[in-house]
């Protein structure tokens, strides 16, 4: 997380500066990766950061299951963690662990700095065969209605 967030934080400063912007930068925003193999990305707050704070959220796990071509690829480390409000469906945090985990980041990074809604994902026409299908079924079942018991313990990757 060290050239991309100095440049974000440089391009901050100048509009600090110079436009006039206020408010702190709201480091939960900046992503990071790590070009491992497995790759690993992520952004925003962790299980245990939200626990911590109090904060009420939906977990989503995933194993990468729903993608034909995660599949093909015969790698069985592939995990997704999707951190959901359970308040107003905003993302919270998002993790991956796999093929291209930093590039499948930027889909959900692009979602939080818009409206912020994960069900908005379950809208959109994933590619078939591609590995972004993992972030809809990740999607779907942090998009639960939150109305019965069930949903309410979709955490451990459980729904209706």
């Amino acid at each position: 997380m060290l050239q991309h967030a100095a440049t974000y934080e440089a391009s901050y400063l100048q509009k600090r500066l110079i436009d006039g912007a206020q408010g702190p930068i709201d480091d939960l925003k900046i992503p990071h990766a790590v070009f491992s193999r497995p790759e690993i990305a992520g952004v925003g707050a962790t299980e245990q950061e939200l626990k911590d704070a109090g904060t009420p959220y939906v977990a989503v796990f995933g194993n990468w299951a729903a993608s034909a071509r995660a599949r093909s690829a015969r790698v069985d480390y592939q995990r997704t963690k999707l951190l959901v409000s359970s308040a107003d469906y905003s993302i919270l945090g998002c993790h991956f662990i796999g093929p291209e985990a930093s590039t499948m980041l930027h889909q959900i990074l692009m979602l939080i700095h818009l409206n912020n809604d994960v069900r908005e994902l379950t809208t959109t026409v994933y590619i078939h065969p591609a590995l972004n299908e993992v972030v809809l079924a990740a999607a779907r079942l942090s998009s639960l209605p939150r109305g019965c018991p069930r949903c309410r313990e979709v955490g451990r990757g459980e729904g209706c």
